[in-house]
């Protein structure tokens, strides 16, 4: 009867006709056994599988082994007639199951154990055990075929060995181990898939997998799970030395909805039933990544207080300049208003010089107040009542159709300030809140209470003048366009303003005052969601 298989073109092969075609004769110097009879061979052709025949009579005793025992074991046909099979006494009840099973039902049935070797040594072999009768008189004999499956049983044990290892090292790892097939779906996650990313094994491999990767990490991922599975060699599979390892950065989400990120090393390798899997080591880097993001929006805050730093020093220096300009004009233009008489025609036009060069000076005195330069006059103030004696002044800058919400704690410990100088800074606030609405039609909250820092809140501006205590805080919150972020990265720059008719000194000035009272300033803003500085 000839094989048959199929090749490429899903044509029958027939074996003769592979002989004829594809392999030549026997060469004549071969030396090959004889085997006269179909007894020989058959035995000789179980030896050549590594096995060998026994027949045993009823009482166990070997009455017949083919050669082969001794490439197997070590013993003569003689030497083991003589003695007959040795077992290891941890498979006495699967050797006595065998044999009751075969005497019960005439077999044949099989078995594994260990018989010893002649140099002493265990060797594991499986047993195919039949039953016949050897006469009519109903002798009982069996016959045995003793297959040697010692190599086997070492790879199955290395095998145990390396799941055992696998499984261990996976229970100890903290990292997110998962195994993916061509598609970027899940076969496999390791053991601590659930202490991970809040899913059970089971929901995550149903869960499908591109919906818990972030969206603007998805088309990388997707090209580069694509690449691994490319052999760079035209498709022959590589050893694991010669594969490409890569380390990717990605955000898986949470059960709870939050991302999660991870440095993802992996290699794509092909299993023995062909199919081709992706091997990956996920570790989880979400504390750097949040630990760097902090440090960089440090550096930034450090960086926008240095700048506001160094314009404020020049600020300081221009005005200080410009003051020294305006001083002899305003004293020259108020003398020669003194000795004009009421009816001069001169008197209008120097009464603009004195108006023009007051303005200015208004200017200036902005300008110091951002330098931090204007001199503190130092008393113990309540900001709630300080906010609350300035209620009509508030009132007139703002709309009719803004409403006001004052939310004033009461018994506020008391700050040591300049009073005139922190109703500058209110006002502003206000001022700035009041423009930020459109055609005045929204709401501003105004709010003071005590605070206990700990530790100097995240965004703040001028983060070094705040330490861990007691603080006061004043709060205007309105409900108009917002910023983003650009606009406010450079709100307190002076000069900057996005008003039509601003002149960008006025939150300047109170960055300047704020610093200058040894306090910080937070801001949240999201464009079309209003702003509240703290």
């Amino acid at each position: 009867m000839s094989r048959r298989k199929r090749d490429g073109d899903q044509h029958p092969i027939r074996l003769d006709r592979v002989v004829r075609e594809h392999m030549p004769p026997p060469r004549p110097e071969l030396r090959l056994p004889v085997l006269p009879g179909p007894l020989d061979r058959l035995i000789g052709a179980f030896e050549a599988m590594g096995a060998w025949i026994n027949e045993f009579d009823h009482q166990g005793r070997v009455t017949f082994a083919s050669p082969g025992v001794e490439a197997i074991l070590g013993f003569t046909v003689e030497e083991w007639l003589a003695s007959g099979p040795e077992f290891h006494p941890e498979d006495l009840a699967e050797i006595v199951g065998l044999g009751r099973r075969v005497r019960e039902t005439g077999g044949p049935d099989s078995n594994q154990a260990r018989v010893r070797h002649k140099d002493g040594r265990w060797v594991w072999v499986e047993t195919t055990l039949l039953a016949w009768h050897a006469s009519e008189d109903g002798a009982f004999s069996t016959i045995a075929i003793t297959r040697d499956i010692d190599a086997l049983k070492a790879a199955e044990a290395a095998k145990r060995e390396s799941d055992t290892r696998y499984r261990v090292v996976s229970n100890m790892s903290r990292d997110l181990i998962c195994e993916l097939d061509s598609d970027g779906r899940p076969t496999y996650f390791g053991p601590n898939v659930e202490e991970i990313t809040g899913y059970t094994r089971e929901e995550a491999l149903a869960i499908e997998p591109w919906s818990l990767i972030h969206p603007e990490d998805e088309a990388r991922i997707r090209e580069r799970l694509a690449g691994e599975f490319v052999a760079p060699n035209g498709g022959q599979d590589l050893g694991p030395q010669d594969r490409r390892r890569h380390l990717m950065e990605l955000r898986i989400r949470h059960k709870d909805g939050h991302w999660i990120w991870f440095e993802a090393q992996g290699l794509a390798y092909t299993r023995a039933d062909g199919a081709q899997r992706y091997l990956a080591v996920n570790h989880d880097v979400t504390e750097r990544r949040e630990a760097e993001q902090e440090r960089r929006e440090f550096d930034e805050r450090l960086q926008r207080a240095q700048r506001l730093e160094s314009l404020g020093v020049l600020a300081g220096g221009i005005a200080h300049d410009f003051n020294n300009l305006l001083t002899p004009i305003l004293g020259a233009a108020g003398l020669a208003l003194e000795g004009l008489s009421p009816g001069s025609p001169l008197r209008e036009h120097l009464e603009k010089i004195q108006k023009s060069a007051q303005h200015a000076a208004t200017l200036t005195g902005q300008m110091l107040a951002y330098a931090g330069e204007q001199a503190l006059r130092v008393e113990r103030l309540d900001l709630s009542k300080l906010v609350g004696e300035m209620l009509e002044l508030i009132s007139s800058s703002i709309s009719g159709k803004t409403t006001l919400d004052l939310r004033l704690e009461r018994d506020l410990p008391a700050v040591e300030g300049e009073g005139a100088q922190l109703t500058q800074v209110v006002m502003n606030l206000i001022t700035n809140a009041a423009e930020a609405l459109v055609d005045g039609t929204g709401s501003i909250s105004v709010r003071t209470g005590p605070v206990e820092i700990d530790a100097p809140p995240a965004g703040l501006l001028f983060p070094d003048t705040l330490g861990c205590g007691r603080y006061v805080f004043l709060e205007v919150e309105d409900s108009g366009e917002g910023m983003d972020a650009d606009t406010r990265a450079r709100i307190f720059e002076p000069f900057y303003t996005t008003k039509f008719a601003g002149r960008g000194l006025g939150l300047a000035a109170v960055a300047g005052i704020v610093r200058g009272h040894g306090g910080a300033i937070a801001v949240e803003s999201q464009a079309g969601r209003g702003t509240c500085f703290r």
